[in-house]
């Protein structure tokens, strides 16, 4: 581990001075006059040639390799290293790397170590941060590298959960349909009049041969109960997110599940499910 800081104006390192067997850390402390700048721990082993060469000038970067990267404003109250600060949340944001101003995607509990954001649009670029706060304070961003969302399926899913079907074999989908709410009105003039209503969302139905398993010689399988725990995950009257080949990403209530005989030649039967959906708000409605 090499922490950079100053001591009276003079650059130094700690701890840097050998080079340490793998080890398991539990914490770490600084004695004397120093000032720390930042705290960087990295599951990386570095050749003592690399510790030597390392300056505390090096401004630390959020890479594959870290586990910890804390700033500090001279003092070690302003990170989230020791006990002197309680964090009881972290913030999750997302934009585009086209945008400048990041959306808070979720804020979830101190003790989550992973987020899956279900709601990415493909042929994307993403930037994601993440901030740790508590009731009175909160945390300079960890930022990650920028993340290309890539993916050309029909996917529906429990955004509680993260749990995801993916439809892609066999799939049929028919128009978006635009539902709107407007009334007209005939009387004795040339053209009739409209008003409108703010009513505005998409119909429409899916199907597709639903497989648990798919291999690269596609090997594919339907046991009962998977077609059964889809049955009910569609029926169970909960909104979900729902995306298109297309790039569609919208939030919505299934309906209607339906399974008929694919093929009904083969050994085992692979049955065609099928189901209906209704747009019902905002994806990011309640961030």
């Amino acid at each position: 581990m090499v922490l950079g800081g100053s001591v009276l104006g003079v650059s130094t390192l700690l701890g840097g001075a050998s080079f340490p067997s793998p080890s398991e850390y539990q914490s770490f402390e600084i004695y004397g006059s120093s000032i720390a700048s930042n705290a960087w721990i990295r599951n990386y082993e570095l050749t003592e040639a690399q510790i030597m060469a390392e300056s505390p000038e090096d401004i630390p970067v959020w890479d594959g390799t870290t586990l910890l990267l804390a700033n500090f404003s001279n003092n070690l109250d302003a990170g989230n290293v020791g006990s002197i600060t309680t964090i009881d949340n972290f913030d999750v944001n997302r934009r585009k790397v086209s945008e400048t101003t990041f959306t808070k995607l979720a804020t979830v509990d101190n003790t989550v170590t992973e987020y899956i954001d279900v709601t990415a649009e493909p042929n994307t670029t993403y930037i994601y941060e993440v901030l740790a706060k508590n009731a009175t304070e909160i945390s300079e961003p960890i930022v990650a590298d920028p993340f290309d969302s890539d993916f050309f399926n029909w996917l529906l899913i429990d955004e509680e959960t993260a749990t995801t079907y993916i439809f892609n074999l066999n799939v049929q989908s028919n128009a978006f349909t635009n539902e709107t709410s407007y009334e007209r009105y005939d009387g004795y003039n040339k053209f009739s009049q409209f008003s409108f209503g703010d009513r505005d969302f998409v119909t429409g139905s899916v199907s597709a041969i639903l497989a648990l398993e798919q291999g690269c010689e596609l090997e594919i399988t339907q046991p009962v109960e998977f077609l059964d725990t889809f049955r009910e995950f569609v029926n169970n009257g909960k909104e979900k997110i729902l995306k298109s080949r297309k790039g569609h990403v919208i939030r919505v209530v299934t309906t209607d599940y339906n399974s008929d005989v694919w093929l009904d030649e083969l050994m085992e039967q692979f049955y065609r499910i099928s189901f209906n959906f209704t747009e019902v708000g905002e994806v990011h409605a309640n961030n």
